[in-house]
């Protein structure tokens, strides 16, 4: 294929110099399904020769570009499986039983870290006696965009066969993004959604809804526009404005120091106060520990999660 075909069929973004973090700048990245990263940098007519400081930029840039790339394309991951590889953390003794955890796990992680990192047994020392189910929903089911399907076919039809009659999601930072889009694009399938520390787009998008009046006022952008992702994502959370939408299922936690803290709490301000809890603590595991022993209680108590 010629290069000009190949141009005409891809979208091409400029990014200019910003001060993120590279953590920060990939999730960017990743929010508008960037794969690959090229760096241009300009060589001076009057110096061809690189100086010492030119070297050393340019080799920066070589590293973060190839860190970068590794990053975006999600190399530690094979492609999607069909079906979606689970794991059963939990089969409670009380047959039959009605009630379904599904837990999704963030980028870079697998679903073994929810065991590994106490949830399973926090969520029975909590007094919850429902089935636990572990979903492999990695990074490569959303970046070809098959990951709402999936756990439509792979887990929550089969799951509804079985006889689970209440079935709540549990995701970490791109899983509590997926539970809470898969919420939305299949409304009546899920009891309810734990989200702890979703990634909700960028931070600007809520200073756009501010000024629009709130969310309930705001319209989202024409797909054209540059923030088009933040805007689907956003459209999806107006489903939550109602109470008849939210109150008794959707519980929102976060830390106050998480890199999305800014839309986590913006979202959570139109949720019932008691369904969203935040504490100390960055985007990690010991954090997110806590924020789940917090929710499940409540969860317990308001909504009957899993009683015995």
């Amino acid at each position: 294929m010629k290069a000009q075909e190949w141009l005409r069929q891809v979208t091409v973004f400029t990014v200019g110099h910003s001060t993120h973090s590279l953590d920060n700048f990939v999730e960017l990245l990743r929010a508008y399904g960037i794969e690959r990263l090229v760096v241009v940098r300009a060589i001076s007519n009057t110096h061809p020769r690189s100086t010492p400081m030119a070297v050393v930029a340019n080799s920066y840039f070589k590293i973060l570009w190839i860190s970068i790339c590794l990053l975006l394309t999600g190399g530690c991951f094979p492609a999607g499986k069909i079906p979606m590889d689970t794991i059963y953390f939990y089969r409670s003794k009380t047959s039959p039983n009605h009630t379904l955890l599904v837990f999704l796990p963030g980028r870079g992680d697998t679903v073994q870290s929810f065991e590994k990192n106490g949830f399973v047994d926090a969520a029975r020392t909590a007094g919850i006696d429902s089935d636990m189910l572990g979903v492999e929903a990695h990074e490569e089911y959303y970046r070809d965009n098959t990951v709402f399907v999936r756990l439509k076919e792979d887990v929550i039809i089969p799951a509804k066969k079985q006889g689970y009659k209440d079935i709540w999601m549990v995701g970490i930072s791109m899983g509590g993004l997926g539970a809470i889009l898969y919420d939305t694009e299949y409304p009546g399938d899920l009891r309810g959604v734990f989200a702890l520390a979703p990634f909700l787009g960028n931070n600007t998008i809520v200073d756009e809804i501010s000024q629009a009046g709130g969310l309930a006022r705001w319209q989202p952008h024409a797909v054209a526009d540059g923030n088009r992702e933040d805007s689907i994502i956003w459209s999806r959370l107006k489903n939550y404005v109602t109470p008849e939408k939210n109150a008794g299922r959707i519980y929102l936690g976060y830390g106050n120091d998480d890199r999305f803290v800014t839309t986590n709490r913006y979202f959570g301000n139109i949720l019932p106060p008691e369904q969203v809890v935040s504490v100390p603590g960055g985007h990690d595991w010991p954090t997110w520990r806590l924020l789940w022993d917090m929710l499940t209680t409540r969860a317990r108590r308001d909504a009957g999660l899993g009683g015995k």
